[in-house]
């Protein structure tokens, strides 16, 4: 197992501990694992209560809950991703005072989705978060972001070329205009954002967050690594 140590000046320390292709992030407060960490029957459980509450989907798609069936294709199809080796995909979010599921984080690298949005944004890793509602006004989304972000600069100083060739350069985000909350913790943490809204999901309008992702610099190794982190 490798374990990297990090530290935020919002949320305090961080760790990221890899074995084989299941990975881990720990904060002070919250607990991020891979999905092929958990049994599926667990997973189904949990994002069905989440997905399945049309306040937390409100602003996707048609905002309808989330279907049995679509949530466990969406499991299925994540957790292949993880065990294929990519350093990408869906995390399971746990609160560590009580252990319970709170959300999750999508982190998936795009190749072409935004080559024409705005000035052009080839070549992107996007980041997209459910949270329960029992959890809103905690703190829980800036804390999800921020680590978020952290995992990507990391896996792509230290993992990512073992998976491709074409080091991403943007971290991206979209959020619904309406998404106040959401398009305020998009807008702390990347900082930039596209002056005319995008459409996606069944043509929803959607802001397009952006930020220059700029790699941990830590080298592989299986020792313990620490690096400060300004977010």
């Amino acid at each position: 197992m490798t374990i990297f140590y990090y530290n935020s000046k919002k949320i305090g320390d961080l760790s990221i501990k890899s074995s084989a292709h299941e990975t881990t992030i720990h904060t002070s407060r919250l607990t991020f694992k891979s999905l092929n960490q958990e049994l599926q029957a667990t997973l189904v459980c949990n994002y069905a209560k989440l997905l399945g509450d049309s306040e937390v989907v409100k602003f996707l798609n048609d905002g309808k809950p989330w279907s049995i069936e679509l949530i466990q294709k969406v499991i299925d199809t994540k957790t292949s991703t993880w065990n294929n080796g990519d350093p990408f995909s869906l995390f399971s979010v746990y609160e560590n005072e009580t252990d319970q599921f709170i959300g999750s984080v999508s982190i998936k690298h795009e190749l072409e989705t935004y080559n024409t949005t705005g000035f052009g944004h080839p070549n992107v890793i996007e980041i997209g978060f459910f949270l329960d509602k029992t959890f809103w006004g905690k703190g829980y989304g800036t804390e999800i972001a921020i680590a978020a972000i952290k995992y990507i600069k990391h896996a792509v100083g230290v993992i990512f070329v073992e998976h491709v060739s074409s080091v991403p350069k943007e971290i991206v985000a979209t959020a619904h205009p309406d998404n106040i909350a959401s398009c305020a913790i998009l807008q702390k943490r990347l900082k930039h954002v596209e002056s005319e809204p995008i459409t996606k999901y069944d043509g929803n309008p959607r802001l397009f967050f952006f930020k220059p992702l700029k790699p941990a610099r830590v080298a592989p190794t299986d020792e313990v690594c620490l690096e400060s982190l300004s977010l």
